[in-house]
Parts: structure tokens; sequence; C-alpha cells
């Protein structure tokens, strides 16, 4: 299975060459899982990578001889209750991977996670703020927090940094980061030069909190020429002010998603020649959209939902879409994508390829 850019999403094999896999993997030691279901592997400080499944904290102080497991280098946790602070695993220094989505009940890391310098994929769960200390991860390439963690200054001087998923983001406005691909979510007022301090960025996600912070998005554009995925989200009342006009200039641009109402009702102007996916949420568009859409030659997908067309008719013409293949108009938080819609014409030879439809009111 491909994404919509080309590029592989899922690999299918067959029984047989799954079950090779597995008895390989195991033979190598290439993954052990620890869960409450399961005994204590014998080879578990044998081991580079291991997943923690549901453990108990009985099966956590069955497994404290874990901190023997020199050659770790990856660990995942889900589902861990209660884990406490001088848990075991906190004590792998040597890791290069940390993934802890499940641990929700931190509120400040443990101590010990500041001698973790040779990360490089760091993922957490709810919490509160990271140490200054983070600042020493000089090899961490990707960051991953959940909404509400305090980011310190520092983070933002690790020249390494590939990949930022965190809540809200703020960077400070002196440092540049070129090797920076992924940025989510920045602070609307804080993107006015980000086109130059990381002019590499491939996939970037905005979120609009002022009126008039939204007219600044068609500079934003005019310097990221790498941009392949871009998402816009408008907090109520404040709209999304785009100069779509400047938009076939990204060919670059594959995805797309403006989660906001457009002023003065809006209408579709032009967008990036070469999108293969479109999400428009709350547009209030009154103009059809479906004639300058349908001339994408290129779109695989495109979603609508939630008040996004106010309009009573909708026309779909010969030859448009071909290359759609998914088309979603579905409700959000109980608003209909299209509520006044009471036509909808597709003509003979529209959206050739359509392979799944979903409608929802």
């Amino acid at each position: 299975m491909r994404k919509n850019n080309g590029s592989v999403k899922k690999c299918g094999v067959h029984d047989l060459l799954l079950d090779f896999a597995r008895s390989a993997a195991k033979k190598d030691f290439f993954l052990t899982v620890c869960s409450n279901e399961n005994d204590q592997p014998t080879y578990l400080a044998s081991s580079r990578r291991v997943a923690f499944h549901n453990v108990n904290d009985t099966k956590i102080n069955e497994i404290s001889r874990v901190s023997t497991m020199h050659g770790l280098r990856t660990l995942m946790a889900f589902g861990l209750p209660n884990l406490q602070k001088d848990s075991p695993i906190f004590r792998f220094e040597l890791l290069r991977v940390l993934d802890l989505t499940e641990l929700t009940f931190v509120q400040r890391l443990p101590k010990e996670i500041e001698l973790m310098i040779h990360l490089r994929y760091l993922r957490l769960g709810h919490v509160s703020c990271l140490p200054s200390s983070i600042g020493n991860f000089i090899s961490l390439e990707t960051v991953i927090l959940r909404q509400g963690t305090a980011i310190p200054i520092t983070l933002w001087k690790i020249k390494t940094l590939r990949h930022v998923q965190v809540g809200w983001a703020k960077p400070p406005q002196s440092l540049e980061l070129k090797n920076l691909l992924t940025l989510e979510y920045v602070e609307s007022g804080s993107y006015k030069t980000i086109n130059w301090r990381f002019p590499n960025l491939r996939k970037l996600k905005v979120v609009i909190n002022k009126e008039q912070q939204g007219t600044m998005l068609t500079h934003l554009l005019c310097g990221l020429d790498h941009l392949t995925s871009l998402r816009i989200e408008a907090e109520r009342y404040c709209p999304i002010e785009i100069d779509t006009k400047d938009f076939p200039f990204h060919n670059h641009l594959l995805s797309l998603t403006l989660f906001g109402f457009w002023r003065k009702g809006g209408s579709v102007s032009e967008f990036p020649t070469c999108l293969t996916k479109l999400e428009l949420m709350y547009s209030r568009l009154e103009q059809d959209p479906m004639p300058k859409l349908e001339r994408l030659q290129y779109l695989v997908t495109l979603k609508f939902l939630g008040n996004v067309y106010l309009g009573k008719t909708m026309v779909c013409s010969t030859g448009g879409f071909p290359c759609l293949k998914s088309l979603f108009i579905d409700s959000l938080w109980d608003d209909d994508a299209m509520p006044n819609l009471e036509e909808w014409r597709i003509e003979r030879g529209a959206m050739p390829k359509l392979a799944f439809l979903k409608l929802v009111s």
C-alpha cells in the first residue's frame, strides 16, 4: 500500500514469510516483548530492543535485573500504570530510542533521564515540562510530545533536530536549524522568519490564534521550497486569509489541510497543481468548490469535514477529478459538511477512478 505521494505506507507479506521473519528475529534477539501474560525471557539480558506491554508493578520488580542489559538501545513502553520514578526503565544511559507514549501520569521526568545523552528519538506522554538539560542530547533527531508540555529554549539549540512534533512550539527568533524537516504545531506569531530559519522543512503545522496573523501565510509559503505537507488550523473567530493565487507555484506541496473559515464566505481560487491530498474543515464556503478542485489532475484523496460548503447545489463535471480515489463528506462535532446541500449532480465521466466514498449527514 502506498501513500498519496507514492511512497510506501504498508507492506504485506505471505504468512510463511512472516513466520520465518518472526523466528529469525527471535533467534537474533531483534525485539523482546515483556507483558504480564508471558514469562520473563531468559535472553532478556542480550536484547537490544525491548517493549513493555501492560506490565504491572509486580512484573516491573521481577525484571529489575533489566539494569544489567548494557546492550539495550531501544525501549518502548505501553500501558504502564503507576510507574515509579526509580523504576529500572530510567537507568539505561546508552539508549538511542525511548518511547513512553502511554506514560500519562508522570509530571516531571526522573533525574536519571538526563543522563541519556545518546538519545536520537524521544517520545513522551503527558509530562508537564522537559528539563533544560535536554540541550545536552546532542544526537537527538526526533522529539514527540503531547500538548501542554513546557519546552525549554535549550531544545532548539540541538543542531541535529529533524522532527519536532509538540502541542505548541515557539522557536526563538534568532536560531536557525537547516536540518529540521518536521515542525508541528508552531504558534502563528512565530512563523514570520521560519522560511529562512528552517529552509528545508518538509512538513509544517501552523496554528492561527490572532485574526491579523492569517494574512502572513502567503509570506510564509514563499520561502519554503521543499514543503510537501502543510496544515493550517485557525482558532475560533480567527479567519484563514490566503491568497490562493500563489498556490500553483508550490508544485512540491502534496498534502494540504485548511481548518477554519475563509473571510467573506470565501471561494476556492487556485491550489497547488500537484496536490494528492486535500482536507477542508469548517471553511464555510458560499460558492461551489468543485469546479476548481476537479481540475487538480493528481488529487487522490479529498475530505470535507464540518460546515465546508453552505450552498444548495454542487456539480462535478465530465472529466473532473481524473485520479481521485477517496472522497469523504463527513460531519465533525455534529456539524454537517454541507448542511444546506439539496442537489449534487455528477456528470458521466466524472471521478472515473473513485473507489471509496463516505457520506455522513
